[in-house]
């Protein structure tokens, strides 16, 4: 009986690693073969049972569930100790290898948000291939939150009242949410940005700060400003001194971007004529000079600034007008140029020798140039792809159109309108925000009415909530 277990347990065995080398060779998307995989896997577990562990090292078992989805992993959690161990007990080097993988097999994510009153967060998955929305893995009630960024398959929202009263870090693979409720700080907060430090491992939000508190509303001096940032898994802020001589206070104050664009281990304000870095690792700043087409535009181009395989990029969208003519075909020309535009793709090779190089790209259509929320035209970098998307309100779609291959799809909205949107890359994260409660923080039985509105605040209150199973579990911490 050993034997023939041994035997179907290695034959499965192979038929996991074929369907694994496979998936690599054809570079293929989506979650086909990850179905396939999570369903060899539980054959493999029917047959071999708790004595799995006999025949296949556990190397090639990791190997395996590296590349499965979150959800997968939590129900095999409970195969075994070993299993246990590596999945759900806060192993730093299976998250990191399980996220290098994810990250080889993108997603699309639209975040749409609902007014006036409460704000609907919600999160719809889209598959390369597909023109549906489906989902949402989570869908969070609010009142009025800022998206502060997107990285790793972390949300991270913010309200500010103007200063940062509290952060959401929300984790859509697990279905889980870490509030964060952080001593309280004086100033109004300018801009702000979320992005993960791979050298140290670290999750970073960083908030810029008027000090309005400590100067006169009409008071311009260079201190007006400050910088603030939290380590998830710390209690407290730390401010970064914001050198004048590199960053001029009139640089904050004419920031077009309050969410900063998270690329390559910093993060990126787009401000008049310039670019403002934030290195997450030396926690330096920078001032980056934008090219010159870029910096003056008229109510005919639009600019936004994105990135795209590592680089930071910045897109102006431009629409064409055509020459006044009297003659038909020069007429019939001019219209068919009206209905056309060009993209401007600057893209920033060297951020230390500030080296830049462009592309162009002519569309046949001209979409939408205004800037408003609920249908301005936007870009994002997917994969191998510059995606330049918005949504369209007759056909109550949204419009993503590849700018290499000019192809458009048509992707059909769930609900009602949207006042607000916003594509983003998603992978899968298998990190459980348990792990951002800082090591000092002892956990209270009942939370004390109102803890959260107590001002100032010297202390912090956080707060993890899973919604795995029918009803919320949620644990509330304070750390001195």
């Amino acid at each position: 009986m050993v034997a023939t277990n041994s035997k179907r347990v290695c034959n499965l065995l192979h038929r996991v690693i074929l369907n694994i080398e496979d998936e690599k060779k054809k570079k293929k998307k989506g979650t086909e073969q990850k179905r396939k995989s999570e369903e060899l896997i539980r054959r493999l577990m029917k047959v071999a049972g708790s004595t799995a562990q006999q025949y296949i090292p556990h190397e090639i078992i990791l190997e395996i569930l590296y590349r499965l989805a979150v959800h997968s992993l939590i129900r095999f959690s409970s195969v075994s100790k070993l299993w246990f161990k590596s999945i759900s007990n806060d192993d730093p080097h299976f998250a990191a290898s399980h996220l290098l993988q994810s990250q080889k097999n993108p997603r699309l994510v639209f975040n749409v948000v609902n007014y006036p009153n409460l704000i609907y967060h919600k999160f719809f998955y889209l598959e390369k291939d597909g023109v549906d929305l489906h989902g949402p893995p989570v869908s969070l009630k609010f009142f009025h939150r800022d998206l502060v960024g997107y990285c790793n398959g972390l949300v991270c929202l913010s309200l500010l009242c103007p200063t940062p009263y509290l952060i959401d870090i929300i984790n859509t693979s697990r279905r889980e949410l870490f509030t964060i409720s952080p001593p309280t700080v004086d100033g109004y907060v300018q801009c702000y940005g979320f992005g993960f430090d791979s050298l140290s491992n670290e999750y970073k939000v960083v908030f810029i700060l008027n000090n309005i508190a400590a100067a006169a509303p009409d008071d311009h001096d260079d201190d007006d400003y400050k910088c603030l940032v939290l380590t998830l898994g710390t209690n407290s802020w730390r401010e970064i001194t914001i050198s004048p001589q590199v960053v001029p206070s009139p640089l904050f104050r004419a920031t077009s971007s309050e969410s900063a664009i998270f690329c390559n281990g910093a993060l990126y304000w787009r401000t008049t004529g310039m670019l403002i870095t934030f290195d997450l690792h030396d926690e330096k700043f920078q001032v980056i000079q934008i090219p010159v087409d870029c910096v003056s535009v008229d109510g005919q181009q639009l600019v936004h600034h994105l990135e795209s395989k590592g680089s930071l990029c910045v897109a102006r969208l431009e629409k064409l007008l055509g020459s006044s003519s009297s003659s038909s075909d020069d007429q019939q020309q001019q219209q068919q140029e009206n209905n056309c535009c060009k993209v401007h793709l600057h893209i920033l090779k060297d951020r230390i020798n500030q080296v830049w190089i462009k592309e162009t790209f002519l569309l046949p259509f001209s979409p939408p140039l205004d800037d408003k929320e609920d249908t301005s035209s936007r870009f994002l970098g997917f994969s191998d792809q510059v995606l330049l998307y918005w949504y369209d309100r007759e056909l109550k779609s949204f419009q993503l159109c590849d700018l290499h291959t000019k192809d458009v799809k048509v992707v059909k909205s769930p609900g009602h309108h949207y006042t607000y949107y916003e594509l983003n890359n998603h992978v899968e994260n298998i990190i459980p925000l348990r792990t951002f409660v800082p090591a000092e923080a002892r956990r209270l039985d009942v939370l004390p009415r109102g803890l959260f509105k107590q001002r100032p605040r010297t202390h912090g209150v956080f707060t993890f909530c899973s919604f795995n199973t029918t009803s919320a579990e949620e644990e509330c911490y304070i750390s001195d």
